[in-house]
């Protein structure tokens, strides 16, 4: 990364701003060890806090090993901030008489590039007698410990607007080259056929294009399920009543508008029933009925003409997509379920909100310069509700922000976590130390 993020810049402002605030409340006439440059210290007064240029704390007084000492404290998120916020070639700085930190990341070779100043980790608690050990799963840990949960909140939401901007880029890329209808027609596909079946929806909404636009509006149907291979053959095939009566007119339709015979496309069938790539088609079946093949007309409406709040509540209300046959079955040959079940229940709703229609109306609002539709999508984004958690996101924040799990109340929220997760922790196998967030906080 060439330039420091800005969420990630005010993180650290956070940060630091908290280590200051519990120097500020650090015990008086209490002893805590130093890390170096002595055994131990007490407080015999804290300072003045200083706002302005120079040392956190002035006019300290401590006493180190017996010693009394008047003098400034300085404090900073890491150690080896000394060195590179430039204080080591600072006359304002001679007069400190110890650094309090965060996190100790210098290793004792790096140590003579220090000033012999006294160091001291500052405790997570004050009730504890000894600092508590800050590196847990992931050093970063340490750093958003320091950080009040608005802050990591705000931290984690803006990672998400970040990941917003570049799905809205990616996608802005394919609407360019292949056009904005046909571009979100395809993301459309690949998002709702779910992991292990993305290429298999893209490849049918391949084949869905090359019908003229005529035909695909009065056989939508007939084409999705005629071209995915899904559509049983009632020839050799027992249908129960209901789901053979829709069969027989599927393939009245799809004998008289085929042009190419093309191979079934090879699904993965391994998902559980409620997910079956038959009720993934239905939901693709039914959206392009209710919304037409560009549904990006309906849905800038929805913003431009509702408060953020409102137009949350109608795209929810307006992607609650319902077939009463699919409600009742997993396959054409399934029997009824005991309970009907929705094809695209509110999580799913708000992660095709997420990862496709909100992308493609802030990639829409780029292209037309309509700069107030991006902010007014980028605040929408960042009022999404959260979804169910899932593994990624158990395992990012166990690793980054342990205990902090309530505090992500939000789908931005959870899309800075998987912004995290995919942008540093996967892309580096977790190692720590080559992590920007703790090489720049």
């Amino acid at each position: 990364m060439n330039e420091v993020p800005l969420f990630l810049a005010e993180a650290s402002m956070y940060c630091e701003l908290a280590l200051q605030e519990s120097w500020s409340m650090i015990p008086k006439d209490r002893t805590f060890p130093l890390h170096a440059g002595g055994k131990e210290f007490r407080v015999i007064s804290r300072g003045t806090w200083n706002h302005d240029a120079g040392p956190d704390f002035l006019n300290a007084k401590i006493e180190i090993d017996g010693k009394i000492l008047t003098g400034d404290v300085e404090i900073h998120c890491k150690t080896s901030h000394w060195a590179t916020h430039g204080h080591h070639n600072d006359p304002m700085y001679q007069n400190v008489i110890l650094h309090a930190v965060g996190i100790n990341d210098l290793s004792p070779a790096n140590a003579p590039k220090l000033p012999l100043i006294p160091l001291f980790i500052l405790p997570e608690n004050y009730d504890e007698t000894t600092p508590s050990p800050l590196q847990k799963d992931g050093l970063c840990s340490a750093f958003f410990a320091r950080m009040p949960d608005t802050a990591i909140h705000k931290f984690v939401s803006d990672a998400g607007l970040e990941r917003l901007q570049a799905k809205s880029g990616k996608l802005l890329s394919e609407m360019i080259s292949k056009g904005t209808k046909d571009a979100l027609i395809m993301r459309l596909f690949e998002q709702i056929g779910i992991p292990g079946n993305r290429a298999q929806f893209k490849q049918l909404a391949q084949r869905l294009l090359t019908y003229e636009k005529e035909v695909r509006e009065k056989y939508i149907h007939a084409i999705l399920w005629g071209e995915s291979g899904c559509l049983p053959d009632p020839a050799k095939t027992t249908l129960p009543h209901e789901a053979a009566a829709i069969v027989n007119e599927l393939w009245n339709q799809w004998w008289q508008i085929r042009r190419v015979h093309f191979d079934p496309i090879q699904f993965s069938h391994h998902s559980r029933p409620l997910n079956s790539v038959s009720r993934r088609i239905a939901i693709l079946s039914e959206f392009i009925r209710n919304f037409s093949e560009n549904p990006l007309p309906v849905m800038l409406d929805v913003i431009r003409e509702n408060n953020v709040d409102d137009a949350i509540r109608i795209f929810i209300r307006k992607l609650n997509i319902s077939d009463p046959f699919w409600q009742k079955h997993t396959s054409f040959i399934s029997a009824e379920l005991k309970n009907p079940a929705v094809l695209l229940g509110n999580d799913r709703i708000i992660e095709l909100l997420v990862d496709v229609i909100i992308p493609a109306i802030h990639a829409y609002s780029s292209v037309a310069g309509e700069f107030k539709l991006t902010a007014k999508v980028e605040s929408l984004f960042l009022a999404m509700p959260k979804t169910a958690s899932n593994k990624t996101l158990r395992e990012i924040t166990n690793r980054c922000f342990p205990g902090k799990e309530s505090i992500f109340k939000t789908a931005a929220a959870q899309q800075g976590l998987l912004h995290i997760h995919k942008t540093w922790c996967e892309k580096l196998a977790c190692n720590c130390k080559a992590c920007p967030i703790c090489q720049l906080v």
